[in-house]
């Protein structure tokens, strides 16, 4: 509780939280350790490293920790209030913003929009991999780390 002779707001030092999910740059270092994972599994599959079942497996593991993280049931990151939840806010802006593709992929994911929203993360990874040149790639995967970065900390701007 900030008082009058406070140097520094409740809400202040909460965005200053290392695991605050309102601030982008914790967010872009969650989203960073993801995409790099997500990266690796996907140029061992292209090796032959990896199976497709062994890579699903993975995916659903990890989709399970990115739904942890971001609806508010991880214990190391402070969610927005009212924002990261497993039933309002983010989880239902993620329902109307995937929309084809959460139909398509909700049954997969039990109904978890926080999983499809990391299985679209995956799918975009790997089709930014699929680009001739390196830094197309980069160029494509930075993009989707800014749409997602906006998505998961509330700050989607909407025309």
């Amino acid at each position: 509780m900030a008082t009058h002779d406070s140097l520094v707001p409740p809400s202040f030092e909460m965005a200053l939280d290392p695991g605050y999910l309102g601030n982008p740059k914790v967010v872009n270092t969650i989203l960073g350790e993801f995409i790099r994972e997500i990266h690796d599994w996907i140029q061992a599959r292209q090796c032959g490293e990896m199976t497709a079942p062994e890579m699903v497996a993975k995916a659903h593991e990890r989709g399970e920790a990115f739904s942890a993280i971001f609806s508010g049931q991880d214990p190391r990151y402070k969610p927005i209030k009212g924002w990261h939840s497993p039933t309002v806010g983010l989880s239902q802006y993620l329902k109307v913003d995937l929309k084809h593709y959460w139909k398509q992929e909700r049954a997969k994911w039990n109904d978890d929009p926080f999983g499809v929203c990391y299985s679209w993360m995956l799918w975009s990874v790997w089709q930014a991999m699929k680009l001739d040149d390196e830094q197309q790639t980069a160029e494509a995967v930075g993009k989707y780390v800014q749409l997602l970065t906006r998505m998961l900390t509330g700050t989607v701007k909407r025309l």
